[in-house]
């Protein structure tokens, strides 16, 4: 995806799961916990790191790289259920709604909807032009809890471009059909990741 969408998803994909996934810590532990719980704990956090590696290497060029990044998610979900314990029920059904919510709006963002990008590539208009949800950072720029504030929320007020242009911009190039499919998908995975307050996603 030559558009900058990428660094988007990869920023909720971070920041929501590890905003939301208590893993087992020594706290978790010794809420009755075992060693093997803490194992499996661990293991789910280098298969995130696979999980974060497949994301960034994604292309709607090669199908294979869509593939693979749904069996990671498969992978990532198993991982994250069988790891329960120390979890309150509503902590570890957050988790588990939010990673779904990532991989089903990534795999729409690449797959169903990638024909849709490929006509707002060629159509290049300054509204797409400037659609950045998450804006650029200075690889020198520290994020603080100040900064981490800000960024969250640019994205409630950028995700659908300058005024919400996009919407015109989808339906005019790829129908209504495609521009409910976005919309659907992008408040889903604000909602689960960095909470927008109901008139900033309202279209």
């Amino acid at each position: 995806m030559r558009h900058s969408l990428k660094p988007f998803l990869l920023f909720v994909a971070l920041f929501g799961l590890a905003n939301g996934a208590s893993l087992a810590t020594h706290e978790d532990v010794n809420r009755n916990c075992t060693v093997s719980d803490a194992f499996k704990a661990f293991t789910c956090i280098f298969r995130f790191s696979d999980f974060l590696d497949k994301l960034s290497h994604l292309s709607k060029e090669n199908k294979e790289s869509i593939t693979e990044f749904k069996r990671t998610c498969d992978s990532l979900q198993s991982c994250f259920d069988s790891v329960k314990c120390g979890h309150k029920e509503d902590e570890h059904r957050n988790v588990t709604e939010h990673m779904n919510t990532i991989c089903t709006t990534v795999v729409y963002m690449y797959d169903d909807f990638g024909e849709c990008m490929e006509k707002l590539e060629a159509n290049n208009s300054t509204c797409f032009q400037q659609w950045t949800p998450l804006k650029k950072l200075h690889k020198s720029e520290e994020i603080d809890d100040e900064k981490l504030e800000t960024l969250k929320k640019e994205m409630c007020t950028n995700i659908f471009g300058k005024e919400k242009c996009m919407k015109k911009e989808i339906i005019d190039e790829c129908g209504e059909e495609k521009w409910n499919g976005a919309k659907k998908h992008f408040v889903a995975l604000l909602k689960t990741s960095v909470p927008c307050e109901l008139g900033e996603l309202k279209m």
